[in-house]
């Protein structure tokens, strides 16, 4: 019987902060186009100081840019809370964490697991609920864009597969 997405929801955003959001510390972040365009505009007109910094941490690719956390994702708050959020415009590898999706090619991308950053790769399985809406949303955003992606950054994490997309 798979588990309740709130459920799950609630178990990695414990895990999360039992590690202070260690994950939106490094790295680099996957944004679609789409999502991009979101956080730009969202920053227009909440936050327009916030922007250049945005902008200047963004590189652009083919459909996607990648955003560099460096030490800190710019977006969180002094309690390692996420302030795009609760306003819609937080990017599906945010949401998706610890899962992530890997390969090349779009007949062969695969959900795995973050092993390493804290305890919330225990949460989720290959039958979790949560990988059923990870794989709608990757199919929206478009597997060929995901693919591009991963030539570009290969990702970092060490990882468990859970099932193909």
């Amino acid at each position: 019987m798979k588990k309740p997405i709130n459920s799950i929801n609630s178990s990695l955003a414990n895990a999360c902060q039992l590690t202070q959001a260690s994950c939106c510390k490094a790295g680099l972040l996957f944004l679609p186009e789409q999502e991009y365009q979101a956080i730009v505009q969202w920053l227009a007109g909440n936050s327009a100081s916030e922007l250049s910094e945005f902008e200047s941490r963004c590189v652009k690719y083919d459909g996607f840019y990648l955003y560099n956390q460096k030490d800190n994702c710019q977006f969180l708050t002094e309690t390692n809370l996420c302030r795009l959020h609760p306003e819609g415009v937080k990017p599906s590898e945010c949401f998706w964490w610890p899962v992530h999706i890997y390969g090349t090619e779009p007949e062969n991308l695969e959900l795995c697991v973050a092993t390493k950053c804290c305890t919330a790769c225990e949460y989720i399985d290959a039958n979790s609920c949560l990988l059923d809406d990870i794989t709608k949303r990757a199919h929206e955003l478009g597997c060929d864009v995901i693919c591009r992606f991963r030539k570009v950054y290969s990702g970092s994490y060490e990882k468990r597969f859970l099932r193909k997309l």
